[in-house]
């Protein structure tokens, strides 16, 4: 997706916020509770990315910032995950 929206391209795909949600929903001893609310948070944070890639077609202008905006959302998710700082 970073590449395509670098390259001023339209993602064909939406990112996958439902099985964050499935998870988090599924069993709530997995995580403790401020884990939970961070993972729900980078869950809000796609689906609000999604919302964006919807309206890019018609606001071009949207590019850099969903760029920034999935950029940022990605480093966060790798924190989460302890694969980034």
């Amino acid at each position: 997706m970073v590449g395509q929206l670098k390259n001023n391209n339209v993602p064909t795909y939406l990112l996958d916020a439902s099985s964050i949600n499935n998870v988090l929903s599924q069993d709530h001893s997995l995580f403790d509770k401020q884990k939970q609310k961070d993972i729900d948070w980078v869950r809000f944070q796609f689906e609000h990315i999604n919302h964006k890639l919807t309206l890019l077609p018609h606001y071009s202008n949207l590019y850099a910032d969903i760029l920034k905006h999935v950029e940022k959302e990605i480093k966060a998710a790798k924190r989460l995950l302890g694969q980034g700082t």
